[in-house]
């Protein structure tokens, strides 16, 4: 067997084990030009054409970041590729230096933001079901040694998964060196961006600095610390299984929040503990309590008495042998659950093309929702749940970070079962993609990255329509 057979069997062999795709699912690659996504884009293609049940879509995409002049000579390598290769490549360019100054968030920080954006809205509109990126072993190990610096618990540890919701990492269970090895044997033509030798971010000096230290005292640095975050992994699956286990013989549900009985409650282990107060933040308010607020509440936990804390939207009172987690702010929370379940309709829709972002101020002002016209092709409606939908998850500036199940959605903001189908959400026509609930007061704003046309309208609500 040749070397490049061997390597793609190994990397086949690999995601059969810890996150195979059906071959026949369409993938959008992730591929700046160099040596790790290049051969990445190239052992999709061989896998996707050895498997005998026939292959899905493959896809390409590209940001260019305009730091470096050589960033528009690496697109066009990339879309070279795409040609050889028969596949569509989609491109978008921004200035990070100018985005990081105008937002006040580290180059590194908006470059990120800005590239998951761009892949996760072109999964979207070309409907690719998964985006393969191609962090390495390497990449794992750097990962992990990050999150032990920032003092991660084992949930930190794990590092990276192959499969994570849309996201798909192949090439996890192999080294940098051998995917260099695996482009020379190709003889596939890549860039190298040259900022990668410089100790100028900080996973750079990870990789430049720190690890070859490391590797002074431990050859075998890289491999141990990928063992290392596969058995965090192993014990952080049984630990969240055991904390749901216990979680139900715990809580009792009440208006607006949770109660538990504390000597039932202080019967747990300490790393159950903890994890039920992160379950019950995120539960009442989408909150993760910080190690010091853990540490407030548990020492309220043992001491008893009657006290409280208050910590962003989460209240925890602590009255003798009961335990209360609740939201702060319960009259418009519950006024806001209300809201979810009122029966709209659209009106005054149309589409307008300009800039996203001067648009979105345009729509939050004026109560006005607004969507990408090419991620609702077939135009917008006001409907309930249908089982398949995906709801967008959206940052404050309008922004896709990802996509989840809408029952996923509903669990995390503690929508009672019996009360989700009458939730009314704003969708695609004949699709299942959603992009929020249909309010009203507070109507849904997604914006893509660059010009585009958008659909805006307005809701209202049944009795005024």
């Amino acid at each position: 067997m040749s070397e490049i057979a061997a390597f793609e069997k190994r990397v086949a062999d690999y995601v059969k084990r810890h996150g195979r795709l059906n071959p026949q699912a369409d993938i959008l690659v992730a591929c700046s030009g160099g040596p790790d996504s290049v051969a990445l884009l190239y052992w999709l293609a061989w896998w996707q054409a050895s498997e005998s049940s026939g292959r899905g879509r493959l896809a390409v995409a590209v940001v260019d970041h305009s730091l470096r002049p050589e960033s528009v000579e690496e697109v066009a390598l990339v879309q070279a590729h795409a040609d050889h290769l028969h596949i569509p490549c989609y491109t978008m360019r921004f200035d990070a230096k100018e985005a990081a100054k105008a937002s006040g968030q580290s180059i590194e920080t908006v470059s990120r933001e800005r590239r998951y954006a761009f892949l996760y809205e072109t999964a979207h509109i070309h409907r690719y079901t998964y985006i393969a990126t191609a962090h390495h072993r390497d990449d794992q190990a750097e990962s992990i040694l990050a999150h032990i610096l920032r003092g991660s618990g084992t949930k930190g540890l794990q590092g990276m998964k192959v499969l994570d919701g849309e996201l798909w990492r192949p090439f996890l269970g192999v080294t940098k060196k051998e995917i260099a090895t695996y482009v020379a044997d190709k003889q596939l033509t890549v860039a190298h961006d040259k900022t990668n030798e410089l100790p100028m971010y900080a996973r750079n000096r990870l990789r430049l600095e720190i690890i070859p230290m490391l590797k002074q005292i431990n050859p075998a640095v890289t491999e141990a610390l990928v063992r290392l975050g596969e058995a965090a992994a192993m014990d952080e699956d049984f630990l969240r299984a055991e904390v749901v286990r216990r979680a139900t013989k715990l809580e009792r549900v009440v208006e607006n929040g949770i109660q538990v009985n504390r000597q039932a409650f202080l019967k747990e282990s300490a790393a159950v503990r903890y994890r039920l107060w992160r379950r019950w933040f995120w539960m009442i308010a989408s909150q993760i309590p910080s190690a010091a607020h853990a540490e407030i509440v548990e020492r309220m936990a043992h001491n008893g008495g009657d006290k409280q804390f208050s910590v962003g939207q989460v209240k925890v009172s602590v009255q003798y042998d009961i335990i209360q987690v609740e939201r702060l702010i319960a009259n418009h929370a519950k006024d806001a659950q209300t809201k979810l379940h009122r029966t709209v309709c659209i009106e005054a829709v149309e589409c307008v093309t300009g800039n996203g972002a001067a648009l979105m101020e345009h729509c939050r002002t004026n109560t006005l929702f607004m969507v990408p016209a090419v991620m609702a092709p077939d135009g917008v409606e006001v409907r309930t749940r249908r089982a398949g939908d995906r709801i967008y998850i959206v940052d404050a500036t309008g922004q896709c970070r990802g996509r989840k199940k809408l029952k996923d959605w509903c669990i995390d903001r503690k929508i009672p079962r019996q009360e989700r189908d009458t939730i009314m959400f704003l969708a695609a026509k004949d699709s299942n993609t959603v992009f929020g609930p249909a309010t009203a007061d507070r109507p849904v704003c997604i914006r893509s990255e660059s010009e585009a046309t958008y659909i805006i309208g307005a809701f209202k609500e049944v009795e005024s329509c």
